[in-house]
């Protein structure tokens, strides 16, 4: 028969009216996920022909964490599921949400094979992102959510996954599908070696901010700037300078990663 789970003490309130009647009850529930008529997950559960509890525990999992907020251990309690099962469940569907246009399906079979997932569970949470916004991992809250429950390790495995068809995908990128928004560009693939055509970007770029620097530097200098212009001059160079402290931060974020 289905496994019975103990419902932890002292859950946050929910809106979903199968998991309040649940929660009040304050007893032993039996996981059979055809016992709700009202229940959100069901639905989907239905809609993609999903025939094993695990299968519709990884619905759930996303149910609880986009409506309810709940945290990992809460779910995994709750769910009477592992926590790493929990987690790869996120970390597929991160991964799924952030992978370029057109790169889903290489995405769902990395995902299924470097978290050891089933791909009908895999593919289940694919199609469950696509036809329910409910349960996407995205949206107010989301960001913090995320922050407390997956570590840089975690985001890093959903760039690697979300990476599979060779079109780049970055930690960063995530913080932009957790808002609904799409990423400021798509890279195209990794540069590890210096090609002549980068090497004469980086040096040609670099070069013109130099020269542009050192004019303003003469300016200065000179004393050419002066009073408002001086002024001026200040509020547009610290918006620069706060641009390269960016770049600073950047360089040692890609440290940190192992990428120097």
């Amino acid at each position: 028969g289905a496994e019975r789970t103990t419902i932890p003490e002292e859950l946050p309130a929910t809106t979903n009216m199968d998991l309040q009647r649940e929660l009040n009850q304050g007893e032993n529930i039996e996981y059979d996920p055809r016992n709700s008529e009202d229940n959100a997950a069901l639905d989907i559960y239905k809609l993609f022909g999903l025939d094993t509890p695990t299968g519709y525990m990884a619905m759930r999992a996303l149910e609880l964490a986009k409506q309810l907020r709940w945290d990992i251990p809460e779910i995994s309690k709750f769910l009477d599921q592992s926590i790493d099962f929990v987690r790869q469940v996120f970390i597929t569907a991160l991964a799924l949400q952030v992978c370029p246009n057109g790169t889903r399906a290489i995405t769902k079979d990395k995902a299924a094979s470097t978290l050891n997932l089933r791909y009908d569970i895999v593919d289940a949470i694919a199609k469950a992102l696509h036809a329910e916004a409910m349960l996407a991992p995205e949206g107010e809250g989301m960001p913090e959510w995320v922050r407390a429950n997956l570590s840089e390790s975690d985001l890093e495995l959903v760039a690697t996954i979300a990476s599979a068809s060779g079109k780049s995908v970055i930690p960063d990128d995530i913080q932009y599908v957790l808002v609904g928004k799409t990423p400021p560009r798509q890279r195209t693939n990794y540069y590890n070696d210096v090609t002549p055509e980068l090497a004469r970007r980086m040096e040609t770029d670099m070069q013109n901010v130099n020269v542009v620097l050192r004019e303003y530097r003469d300016m200065l200098k000179t004393g050419l700037l002066r009073e408002k212009a001086l002024s001026f001059f200040i509020k547009v160079f610290n918006k620069a300078r706060s641009t390269v402290n960016e770049v600073d931060d950047a360089l040692l974020s890609c440290k940190k990663r192992g990428y120097l």
